[in-house]
């Protein structure tokens, strides 16, 4: 088995009393992009500070490729890790050229071959003379990560780099950056609140909340079996009904009998008595009177390529809220079918 590229154990850190990060354990694969995803002030830049080396965990250990770095009563200082850092907006050195950026803590010797290397990496091969101002927002991001990566590092950690770009563009960096990542075989680190750039982008997610790394498993794995309702209701949008599990007598093997009609659980059974189920929108699909459980429309929301559809459903307080393709959508008041499509998963209640 490869040694790992992070390890963190147990790793705790508190600021005036107040314990941010709760004994966190993350395990980082080789030539892996892992986001790490929570929402804001949950510790996910304190723990990219912690294995940086600009943050001291107060309990715990980080190991970089088996080296401990922190926890083993003399921290590793930041130069000597091997850790590349993009940080939030680039923070590239405004009176310094683009070159001279890229190779800043570059040795001498061969230097300028790095620089043009990383530069051609990011796909601005010819811009060491200009300066950072001259260029996009987008394009000092790319400069950022080819700063980050000229040293060739062991692990690339990147803080929330997009989020100061807007929408059209930070959609575009993104999938520039991650492909110049894959095509280095660089191992990095993502911190992000954005649930869709964590899922399309990263080999694996690990979810922080509560100061604790409650769920880290592959995005698809992550979306479709949450481990728990918070992590369900964090991760994208989230249908949650009640239904009781039973036997043949009460649901089907294994099936849970909710106002959506009996679901099929994902994960380990068998589910029996009250449970609560966690249904995505795009699951529900709504067709004609007739099929599946009567709704009526009571909301819509256009939003172009598609759209969301608000339906009361006899036997469910509030409305569920399904996602359609926007050719197909209803009107309101009217009475249609409603079906789940797929394996949901179910809690105790």
């Amino acid at each position: 088995m490869p040694e790992l590229a992070l390890a963190c154990a147990g790793v705790t850190k508190a600021f005036g009393g107040r314990t941010v990060l709760d004994r966190v354990d993350l395990e980082v694969e080789p030539g892996t992009i892992t986001a790490i995803l929570g929402p804001s002030g949950e510790g996910k830049t304190t723990l990219l500070r912690i294995v940086a080396g600009f943050e001291t965990a107060d309990a715990g250990t980080v190991a970089i490729r088996g080296q401990v770095v922190d926890g083993a009563g003399r921290p590793v200082p930041p130069h000597r890790r091997r850790v590349g850092v993009v940080p939030q907006e680039g923070a590239l050195f405004p009176h310094l050229s683009v070159g001279a950026n890229v190779g800043f803590g570059i040795a001498r010797a061969g230097r300028a071959t790095r620089v043009a290397e990383c530069l051609e990496l990011v796909g601005l091969s010819g811009t060491e003379r200009a300066r950072p101002d001259e260029l996009s927002g987008g394009m000092q991001q790319r400069v950022a990560l080819a700063r980050a990566l000229a040293p060739r590092p062991e692990l690339v950690l990147l803080d929330e780099p997009f989020s100061a770009l807007d929408a059209g563009l930070r959609a575009q960096v993104r999938a520039e950056v991650c492909e110049v990542l894959r095509r280095a075989g660089a191992t990095a680190v993502l911190v992000t609140h954005d649930q869709q750039e964590a899922l399309s982008v990263a080999d694996s997610v690990g979810v922080l909340l509560g100061g604790r790394v409650v769920q880290h498993a592959d995005p698809v794995r992550l979306y479709r079996e949450p481990v728990s309702l918070e992590v369900a209701r964090f991760v994208g949008e989230a249908v949650v009904v009640a239904g009781r599990g039973g036997g043949p007598e009460d649901g089907g093997p294994g099936g849970v009998d909710t106002a959506l009609g009996v679901l099929v659980p994902a994960g380990p059974g068998p589910h029996r008595g009250p449970v609560t189920v966690v249904v995505r929108p795009e699951q529900l699909v709504v067709g004609p009177a007739g099929t599946g459980v009567p709704a009526r429309v009571v909301g819509r929301t256009f939003l172009g390529p598609d759209a969301l559809v608000d339906l009361a459903v006899a036997g469910l307080a509030t409305p569920v809220r399904a996602r359609v393709d926007s050719w197909a959508l209803p009107e309101p008041g009217t009475t249609v079918g409603c079906a789940v499509a797929g394996p949901v998963p179910v809690y105790p209640a």
